[in-house]
């Protein structure tokens, strides 16, 4: 899927596809997040993140037994993070819920609020069986997504923390900045206006991470 970035062709044509826009914030290994005890920090999100692998259970009584403890199930924002949650999951058991659901065909984290759409998306490329009504991610200690009927027991991954990024965005974390994808079609000089009327801008791809992060 093609979105606009900073770089500039020719302002005036249109194209039907995605804009970009990039809000800095302050790096988030400058967020000292203290986490309570059985609690992890991911440095790619600033939040504190649970491993909960007994009692299984579905993915909406996971995802309300995190709330019930101030989190709430865990949101990837790229595949850095992905591969550093992974790693501090226990080998061979199964795979654990996070956030990513699927409805009506479409892919989101946790709620299905406006914007709330899974930017980064570490599998769902492959192919998928929809046989079941409902579909929920897990994750394995593989670097892997499992993505399985809804109401199969799993344990499941918490994440609470500070909010980084304001509503609708997501943080980048080898850049500093918070990403926000809009679906308005319009031409590049239209999108980057669009981007500058909330302070930030069209997205600049840098380097290898951010080019990752944002495919």
């Amino acid at each position: 899927m093609n979105s606009f970035i900073g770089l500039r062709v020719n302002p005036n044509i249109f194209f039907s596809i995605f804009l970009l826009c990039s809000l800095f914030i302050a790096a988030v290994e400058t967020f000292k997040v203290q986490c309570d005890k059985s609690w992890t920090l991911s440095t790619y999100s600033g939040s504190c993140v649970r491993f909960i692998y007994e009692p299984q259970t579905d993915w909406l009584k996971a995802r309300k037994s995190c709330q019930q403890g101030g989190a709430d199930l865990l949101r990837v924002f790229g595949r850095e993070m992905n591969a550093f949650i992974a790693d501090q999951m226990v080998d061979g058991l199964a795979s654990l819920y996070i956030g990513i659901h699927m409805y009506r065909s479409v892919f989101y984290w946790r709620d299905r609020k406006p914007n709330s759409k899974a930017l980064y998306a570490n599998k769902i490329g492959q192919q998928i069986s929809y046989g079941a009504r409902y579909v929920c991610g897990a994750l394995t200690a593989e670097d892997d997504w499992d993505f399985v009927d809804c109401s199969y027991k799993r344990g499941y991954i918490c994440e609470k923390g500070p909010e980084l990024c304001p509503a609708g965005w997501v943080p980048m974390a080898s850049s500093g900045t918070c990403i926000r994808r809009s679906e308005k079609k319009l031409t590049w000089r239209e999108a980057r206006q669009e981007c500058q009327t909330d302070g930030s801008d069209l997205v600049m791809i840098l380097n290898a991470k951010t080019n990752l992060f944002i495919k």
